[in-house]
């Protein structure tokens, strides 16, 4: 895997597993073009390279956590909450995808040192391993 790319990806796996309840990621690159994906918005002098907000969330605020028991978490909460995670790298990945097809119709500039068409390959091949839909 690019050593570019696996970064990236590790960071966006940790973040979804680390941080469920959150709902906005943002990937951001700064002028050395070193990318990060975060839970806030790019800070100065970063460019936000995508933004994925998780379409579940409503915008209303949350209510106030309430205490539960263990075993109040079900199979069924669970998967939802796999399945929110899987469509927010989904969404990540998608961003990446255009990114690199842009790059290689030469509409932007691929990163310092890597291929425009390798990366959409390790592209395709995450998507493939997440289970995305082709799009």
């Amino acid at each position: 895997m690019d050593a570019g790319l696996k970064p990236v990806l590790a960071g966006l796996l940790w973040l979804v597993l680390a941080a469920p309840a959150h709902a906005d990621l943002y990937l951001c690159s700064d002028a050395e073009g070193h990318r990060r994906i975060q839970d806030r918005p790019c800070a100065a002098g970063q460019r936000a390279d995508a933004h994925v907000r998780d379409k579940s969330v409503s915008g209303q605020p949350a209510a106030p956590a309430q205490p539960r028991a263990k075993a109040a978490v079900t199979p069924a909460a669970a998967e939802v909450g796999i399945r929110r995670n899987k469509g927010v790298i989904c969404q990540l990945l998608d961003a990446e995808k255009r990114d690199a097809e842009a790059q290689i119709r030469g509409e932007a500039p691929p990163p310092v040192g890597e291929s425009a068409k390798d990366n959409l390959v390790k592209i395709e091949r995450q998507r493939s391993r997440v289970g995305c839909e082709a799009s």
